[in-house]
């Protein structure tokens, strides 16, 4: 499992972990060990300058993807850390960063924008958790947010969900291979059968 996948496994574990603290609103006297991670996410916010910077990282990432295939493949192939480093002194975040920052192609690309590897890291973990609380208190499946989250991203998200989403965008399909490699055989020739 490459950087990606595991970035997306990572936001899909960080849902979780949102879901876990909303259910367990219900039950105020639950014990919660206070996460670093999620305190970072929370202490973050979000901005229209941010927002913008954070556009043109993720569209600087895309294009370092789309001009080195051979980058991505090389990504995708290197193995995970290993299952029992669990998070010992180590953080999701802290080793995201570091993962991105010894690519230095996808370092440069994230700070050509002008934010750090690690505000980069930090504001997509806030912005994908952020956007999912939103998208499922407008669909009416939470009444509230949950603690954890911040109110004032949630606000900013929600003013601003379209601008948002479109920044998501080259992200979310660099972390589930991209909608262009259905479209490709394997030799990355365009597939027979699929309309062009």
């Amino acid at each position: 499992m490459g950087h990606f996948q595991r970035l997306a496994a990572v936001v899909a574990a960080t849902l979780l972990l949102f879901n876990t603290f909303a259910a367990a609103q219900t039950s105020p006297d639950s014990p919660q060990k206070e996460d670093p991670d999620a305190k970072e996410m929370q202490a973050f916010r979000l901005t229209m300058p941010k927002l913008d910077q954070f556009e043109i990282a993720t569209n600087g990432i895309s294009k370092v993807l789309h001009d080195h295939p051979e980058l991505k493949k090389k990504i995708n192939e290197e193995p995970d850390a290993p299952a029992d480093s669990g998070d010992k002194g180590e953080h999701k975040i802290d080793r995201t960063a570091k993962s991105i920052e010894a690519i230095s192609e996808i370092s440069a690309a994230v700070k050509e924008s002008g934010l750090s590897v690690r505000e980069y890291v930090v504001m997509t973990f806030t912005v994908v958790s952020t956007l999912v609380m939103v998208t499922l208190k407008k669909q009416g499946m939470i009444a509230e947010y949950p603690p954890n989250v911040s109110h004032e991203n949630a606000a900013f998200i929600e003013h601003n969900f379209e601008r948002v989403s479109k920044a998501m965008a080259p992200l979310m399909q660099n972390m589930v291979g991209g909608a262009s490699d259905d479209t490709k055989d394997q030799d990355g020739e365009p597939k027979k059968d699929h309309p062009n």
